[in-house]
């Protein structure tokens, strides 16, 4: 989410199912979108964590085909269809993130083809998951153990600072004024 252009990046490792995600969507996403991703100082680049069982990695494949679907068209879908999701999370591993489940929550997103949706998780579910464990791998080597966590990263200057949990928007606004300061 972003200019690909931005000076800072926010690494965001996630999982569909976790309750302190949601709370860091709910109450402190937004407030980073209007004061740092909006004006274009700030890139937010999700990276799925499926970290607790079937259903997250479940969800962490159907965020991938549905980002593959729409990035070169209109990637803001992405965002709706994401947000979508976390708005019907319920108990963990109840089944709510099931793939039968994603896809019909995907039905009420404008934008997105729920119908594709399944064909891909039908079809490339085994390549995503490969990639999608690939991903959580690096995660655990750079010392991430669990969700939500994220790394506030400046590409020009190496400059980086972890935050772990959902977070305020005045914790955000520190690390990204350290970060950008160093």
């Amino acid at each position: 989410m972003g200019s690909p252009d931005a000076s800072i990046e926010i690494y965001y490792w996630t999982d569909f199912q976790c309750p302190f995600c949601e709370q860091f969507e709910r109450d402190t996403l937004p407030d980073l979108v209007r004061d740092h991703v909006e004006p274009g100082t700030v890139r937010i680049v999700f990276v799925p964590l499926p970290y607790f069982g079937s259903d997250s990695m479940a969800a962490a494949v159907a965020s991938r085909c549905v980002w593959d679907r729409v990035r070169d068209a209109d990637p803001s879908v992405y965002w709706d269809w994401h947000t979508a999701v976390f708005d019907e999370q319920g108990e963990r591993n109840s089944g709510w993130a099931s793939a039968d489940n994603l896809v019909e929550i995907t039905r009420s997103v404008s934008g997105v083809d729920a119908d594709a949706l399944e064909a891909c998780l039908d079809d490339q579910w085994d390549a995503f998951e490969d990639d999608i464990t690939s991903d959580a791998e690096q995660a655990r080597s750079f010392g991430i153990s669990g969700t939500p966590t994220f790394v506030v990263f400046d590409p020009d200057t190496d400059a980086a600072g972890t935050l772990v949990g959902a977070q305020p928007p005045e914790r955000f606004d520190e690390a990204l004024e350290r970060i950008e300061d160093a």
